[in-house]
């Protein structure tokens, strides 16, 4: 199955639209650009496709993963320091699931 289609399907469910209209009307699209994505003729823009995502939660769950990743922490890290030998030394670290960057983290 397509996944423009699906994405349509799951945001027409979560926002408890009943018809294609409503849909088109919350994505500021017309109904005959949905019918065109339902026929597999177009494809969801970008900026659509990121408003359903986004309310979908999906983005969200994107953004919980970043706030965990080491570079980004040691970037969260660096400015509170407001150290420039800190923010240099931090800048270094790599974004990996490794012992060596969570070490390289806390020195």
């Amino acid at each position: 199955m397509n996944s423009d289609i699906e994405l349509l399907d799951a945001l027409k469910g979560y926002l408890g639209h009943k018809t294609d209209v409503q849909l088109a009307d919350y994505l500021t699209l017309t109904r005959h650009a949905i019918y065109k994505i339902r026929a597999n003729e177009v494809k969801l823009g970008s900026l659509q496709r990121l408003k359903i995502l986004d309310k979908l939660g999906y983005l969200e769950a994107v953004s919980v993963i970043k706030s965990i990743a080491p570079k980004y922490l040691a970037e969260v890290i660096a400015e509170k320091l407001q150290d420039h030998v800190a923010i240099i030394a931090l800048a270094n670290i790599k974004d990996s699931e490794s012992p060596e960057v969570d070490t390289q983290l806390l020195a």
